[in-house]
């Protein structure tokens, strides 16, 4: 059993996401729909043919090493100085 979610990038990138039901404890309170969130450390495997949440053929999995960060109006508005692709939705 796991969890999965539907991520969206700040180019309106879909990706599905999964995280397996002994780690959703580690994760469940730090994750907000709607919010920004900066990643690292995950697993990138192929979507299974019969389950997907996009047409991405790849997905994101959460694993024991997966970290991320709430990215918050003050550190949005310093990637957008120092990046003009950065946007967001109000």
């Amino acid at each position: 059993m796991w969890v999965d979610m539907l991520l969206v990038d700040v180019n309106a990138t879909m990706m599905q996401a999964t995280i397996s039901a002994h780690r959703v404890p580690r994760y469940q309170e730090r994750l907000t729909a709607g919010a920004m969130y900066s990643m690292a450390d995950f697993d990138v495997a192929r979507c299974a043919q019969n389950f997907r949440l996009c047409d991405s053929s790849l997905m994101i999995r959460f694993n024991e090493s997966t970290s991320f960060d709430e990215i918050d109006d003050r550190s949005l508005r310093c990637l957008r100085k120092h990046s003009g692709s950065v946007t967001s939705r109000s």
